[in-house]
């Protein structure tokens, strides 16, 4: 990561950006967190798992609660700005493809393999990586329109979504109030918490969380480890996904 570039973010509205008090992250977490969960509560009571709509309905909530407290609570309150996020005006570089492609390829075996171990440690067995994957593959019935649902979902809108809430509006939280390393550390671990469902995956994002608090803090754009996330999981999905093509 040290060849990475860094270009200069833009100062037209920095100068509007208002510090995030202490009580401020857990207004975040409760109105984020909070709502996503209880909406997935509900949801439960009314969905069939492991249905395409049930996945579709999931990832609707996800992207609603974690891109509009984001937007609600950071942008529209002056905590976060689109260009101190180098997001508009758009700050990217072409050299930043390559880097998406061989951190994705470099780490992802790398978490899937310790998600396994965790997952045998702690859980014996590996049902919360199972259920998850059922629920990320419609239920074990692939089409056209459950893989675009899927991948377009998962895989694209989903880490856009999280990305502006974990590094945009958490991620910033912590850096506004103490140094690099233990706000990385903290700001991941939540990430990492957000997905409890499964030990194995809780453990996998939050390896995922630092690599992206790296990729933004280095380039100044959230569009880098924008691009990480949507490659990492849409890459996963896809294959998780067309491998239901060849059953065993």
């Amino acid at each position: 990561m040290e060849n990475l570039p860094v270009i200069p973010q833009t100062q037209e509205t920095d100068h509007t950006i208002i510090k995030p008090t202490a009580p401020e992250l857990g207004l975040y977490l409760l109105v984020g967190f909070g709502s996503f969960i209880l909406l997935s509560i509900t949801l439960s009571l009314f969905s069939t798992p492991f249905t395409l709509l049930d996945t579709g309905l999931r990832f609707l909530l996800n992207i609603v609660c974690f891109s509009g407290t984001a937007y609600f609570l950071g942008v529209r309150r002056k905590r976060i700005s689109w260009s101190s996020l180098g997001v508009f005006p758009p700050i990217w570089d072409r050299k930043w493809l390559l880097l998406t492609i061989g951190v994705t390829f470099a780490f992802l075996p790398l978490r899937g393999l310790l998600g396994l171990l965790i997952s045998m440690l702690f859980e014996g067995g590996l049902d919360s990586i199972m259920a998850r994957a059922d629920a990320l593959t419609a239920g074990q019935q692939l089409t056209w329109l459950s893989f675009a649902v899927i991948v377009i979902g998962g895989g694209v809108l989903v880490p856009i979504a999280e990305e502006f809430y974990f590094r945009g509006l958490i991620h910033n939280w912590f850096q506004t109030r103490m140094n690099f390393l233990p706000g990385a550390l903290l700001s991941s671990a939540i990430f990492g918490l957000a997905h409890f469902d499964s030990p194995a995956v809780a453990v996998a994002s939050f390896i995922l969380g630092i690599i992206n608090v790296i990729a933004y803090e280095k380039s100044k754009s959230l569009w880098l480890p924008i691009a990480i996330h949507v490659f990492n999981n849409t890459l996963a999905l896809s294959i998780a996904n067309l491998a239901l093509a060849f059953p065993s």
